[in-house]
């Protein structure tokens, strides 16, 4: 459900709901919830859809509405009411939105130098998300790859002439 609140963020607004300078600051944002409808993004944008969105953008699951309740949310219940002959605003705001995300992951650069790592990894030090193409980071390797012989156990060759037949 927190991504159909995400996602009706964007549709009614053309903005991400919680996006931050950086990729901390972002994160930031999502686990304190802070949820802007001030700006221009919302100004034709109804409280119901605005209490539907702030419902489903809970950080904590099990504070967050669900489906059933979803559904019967007066927002949704849209079609009962006359329409008020607005379009959708934000048109220019959503196009704004489609072309920075598609540039910013097209940007070889980005695609290059990104990292996954544990999200609270970003907290402590950002770059071990992202590596900004100036700053050298060699992750340390990871105990599950490293292969020692005394681990690796050979099968007896079988054939003609080596071993039981």
């Amino acid at each position: 459900m927190w991504s159909v609140g995400v996602i009706s963020y964007i549709l009614l607004s053309g903005i991400s709901p919680f996006l931050g300078l950086n990729d901390r600051e972002t994160l930031r944002n999502v686990q304190d919830g802070k949820i802007n409808f001030l700006h221009d993004g919302f100004a034709k944008v109804s409280d119901d859809a605005r209490d539907f969105i702030s419902k489903l953008l809970v950080f904590e699951p099990s504070e967050r509405m669900d489906v059933k309740t979803a559904l019967e949310h007066p927002w949704l219940k849209i079609t009962e009411r006359p329409d008020r002959g607005e379009g959708l605003s934000n048109i220019d705001r959503l196009r704004e939105y489609q072309r920075h995300w598609r540039n910013w992951y097209a940007n070889a650069s980005c695609r290059n130098t990104y990292r996954r790592r544990p999200m609270e990894s970003c907290f402590t030090h950002p770059s071990k998300m992202i590596y900004p193409p100036d700053e050298v980071y060699t992750p340390p390797m990871s105990p599950d790859r490293e292969i020692s012989r005394s681990k690796v156990k050979s099968a007896p060759i079988e054939g003609p002439g080596k071993g039981p037949n």
